[in-house]
């Protein structure tokens, strides 16, 4: 892929690692999608999302609130042990 495609320079060893685009890209249609495989895949995806609410230990709160984000990138690890009334320390101990 060339790297004008993201907007910008590549930067290696940051303290941060991400790739920024804009969220109306997710909602692009894929030529090459297979229907089939689709309709295999979203069942089992749905059933882990389920399997998620089922079980509210601390990891699967996470990705729950991870998940809830994703479109707005705003989602770090201060904002996910605040949520959880936790400080940062308690959160990277209890993962």
């Amino acid at each position: 892929m060339p790297l004008q495609f993201f907007g910008g320079k590549v930067l290696f060893d940051q303290p941060q690692n991400f790739v920024e685009f804009d969220s109306e890209i997710l909602n692009t249609k894929i030529s090459e999608a297979d229907s089939k495989l689709m309709a295999v895949l979203l069942p089992q995806a749905n059933q882990l999302v389920e399997n998620l609410f089922a079980r509210p230990d601390l990891v699967n709160q996470v990705r729950m609130l991870i998940m809830g984000e994703l479109d707005s990138g705003r989602m770090d690890s201060d904002t996910v042990a605040r949520i959880l009334n936790m400080s940062r320390a308690s959160l990277y101990r209890n993962r």
